[in-house]
């Protein structure tokens, strides 16, 4: 069995992170997607605006009625910031037998190397990457929110706006 492991801020999550995962479940053979939100990027010197539970939520909303996609808390449970390899080992640990695949975009494949335990991750995962279509931004998507203008349906789930709408996330 072949596991996709999908890590983000996923802040929120939106259509090109779907059609990304759909893309690579393809393209890769793969059984199932997991996504798996962060709780701080070693990356990025802030956390995300929504809540580890909001994104959560939002992450289950747009993933209804895809059933090969699933939604890990594992990064969320462990102290910031969560590293790669910790991800890597849980889902070893929960998938002895399968081959581990990390998803990732062209621009963190060229950075792999600078990861914390960057080796061993590669001797337990196969990198894969497919290039991003349509340019859709998380930050665009967080300041439409916030001035509570409508978003095209390509760029956010119907479920995923009406949630972050609802509750003043942005």
């Amino acid at each position: 069995m072949r596991i996709g492991i999908f890590g983000g801020s996923f802040d929120p999550v939106h259509c090109g992170h779907i059609h990304l995962a759909e893309r690579m479940l393809k393209a890769h053979s793969l059984a199932r997607v997991y996504f798996v939100p962060v709780k701080r990027s070693p990356f990025k010197s802030s956390s995300p605006l929504a809540s580890a539970k909001d994104r959560l939520a939002m992450l289950n909303l747009a993933l209804a009625g895809h059933p090969a996609f699933m939604v890990s808390s594992c990064e969320l449970q462990r102290p910031a910031p969560s590293y790669t390899a910790h991800t890597v080992r849980f889902f070893r640990q929960k998938f002895p037998g399968a081959e581990l695949c990390l998803m990732m975009g062209k621009d963190a494949l060229r950075q792999f190397g600078k990861w914390k335990n960057s080796d061993f991750i590669r001797k337990e995962c196969r990198l894969i990457s497919i290039p991003r279509i349509g340019g859709i931004s998380s930050s665009k998507i967080r300041a439409r929110l916030a001035s509570g203008r409508a978003l095209p349906k390509k760029n956010l789930p119907g479920t995923v706006e009406r949630y972050a709408l609802k509750r003043k996330i942005y």
